[in-house]
């Protein structure tokens, strides 16, 4: 992966989004298709190695987006690249230096405050790199199960009684490795039963590329189920191994069910879709960000990140905002890009972001208000009589306000971009 396509991947990796995506396996961050390096071969060409690549990649981006699009980071990530990753030269040196540093990014990322750790294995977790991106792995498993199954009663006491009764039991780090991992796998096990058991019952017989699902906010009577399927399947699996790469404008259909939880009887269907001009669709989830104190309304996202990797690439996280009125759902909000990253090859310094910001302002309990959105922008570029390699930054920020019009929050054109 290069510096570029890194810093192109500003998705919005929102807590508690898992998304079970089918792709190929040795896929990684970036277009296999157009691997020209040793290094992107060799990557492409090992599947541990593709998912490591794409693991740091989300964990990178999460990082840069939990200290606010830090240029510290960023030079890190580059400086990590030079001087450690591409003087690899053997894949298990790259498994290796991946590791290294995932584990390195995801210290921030524990379930619980290390500087209220008191426990032995609190302290064990919080000491140790691979403790803590296990405990994180397994944090996310356990919140997107529970936001998706309706026994959550029972996931709350199986989960303690098995911090209690097996994690809290471990002496060491090899214990702690060992059942943080196999419990995280049983979850996800479980999270991957329920999504083929659903499909199962309601018949749907498409080829499901990505798939999420959530009890209904308030509601464990009711059960939202997104699937996401692409018309052309078969075309775009053709593609992605010809040599021009995928084809581009593949359309995204996004069927959502609301579902009784016990019969699984179909109380709604409506259908939306995503046409994106990239090259590839990195993720479809359901964002579970609780606006019910500002809006009302039980309100859910659903974000969608496209990327396109090349000289003059980019990369785009939208979400659609979908109110739960009544027993059905509804559209208020059509398409705004959360982040947006351009690059190109052969510099380290011409590229752009722009990350936006949404919130429901007012007094609780105003059914629909307005909607502001805060922009951040960034643009970097070379110096022409500067150092090589030192950029000339520059930030603005700017503010929109959306009003609702009785159906729905028109959204400007510019911001779906």
């Amino acid at each position: 992966m290069s510096a570029q396509n890194l810093l192109k991947h500003s998705l919005l990796f929102l807590s508690g989004i898992f998304v079970i995506c089918v792709a190929p396996a040795n896929a990684a961050s970036f277009n296999c298709a157009k691997a020209k390096t040793d290094i992107e071969k060799l990557i492409c060409n090992d599947s541990e190695l593709g998912e490591l690549d794409t693991a740091l990649a989300k964990i990178y981006v999460k990082t840069r987006l939990s200290i606010g699009d830090s240029d510290e980071v960023d030079a890190a990530e580059r400086d990590w690249l030079k001087t450690v990753r591409d003087k690899c030269g053997t894949a298990d040196c790259l498994k290796s230096a991946y590791h290294a540093r995932i584990n390195q990014l995801a210290r921030n990322f524990v379930s619980f405050d290390c500087e209220k750790a008191k426990t032995k294995v609190e302290l064990l977790i919080c000491g140790d790199d691979n403790l803590q991106y296990g405990d994180m792995q397994l944090a996310q498993a356990y919140r997107v199960l529970k936001g998706a199954s309706n026994q959550q009663g029972k996931l709350i006491v199986d989960q303690k009684s098995w911090l209690e009764q097996v994690r809290d039991k471990c002496d060491d780090k090899k214990c702690l490795l060992s059942t943080i991992s196999q419990r995280t796998d049983a979850l996800r096990q479980q999270w991957t039963g329920l999504i083929a058991s659903t499909s199962e019952k309601l018949g749907y017989t498409k080829y499901v590329f990505y798939s999420d699902m959530m009890t209904w906010p308030k509601d464990p009577s009711r059960t939202l189920v997104m699937f996401a399927t692409q018309a052309s399947a078969a075309q775009a699996s053709a593609a992605e191994n010809s040599d021009n790469g995928p084809k581009q404008d593949e359309d995204f259909d996004l069927d959502l069910y609301v579902i009784d939880s016990s019969s699984h009887k179909i109380l709604q269907h409506g259908t939306d879709s995503v046409t994106s001009d990239a090259i590839t669709l990195n993720g479809v989830g359901l964002d579970r960000t609780d606006y019910v104190p500002r809006l009302g309304a039980p309100v859910f996202g659903i974000t969608t990140s496209h990327s396109h990797n090349g000289c003059a690439g980019y990369s785009k996280g939208s979400i659609r905002l979908y109110v739960a009125s009544g027993n059905s759902v509804k559209g208020i909000l059509s398409e705004i890009a959360t982040d947006v990253s351009t690059g190109m090859c052969q510099t380290d310094c011409e590229y752009g972001s722009s990350r936006r910001d949404l919130q429901f302002p007012g007094p609780a309990g105003q059914r629909y208000p307005d909607l502001f959105i805060h922009e951040k922008h960034k643009v970097a570029e070379d110096t022409p009589k500067g150092p090589k390699g030192i950029c000339k930054t520059t930030y603005s920020q700017k503010e929109y306000k959306l009003h609702f019009d009785g159906i729905q929050y028109p959204v400007p054109e510019g911001l779906d971009y």
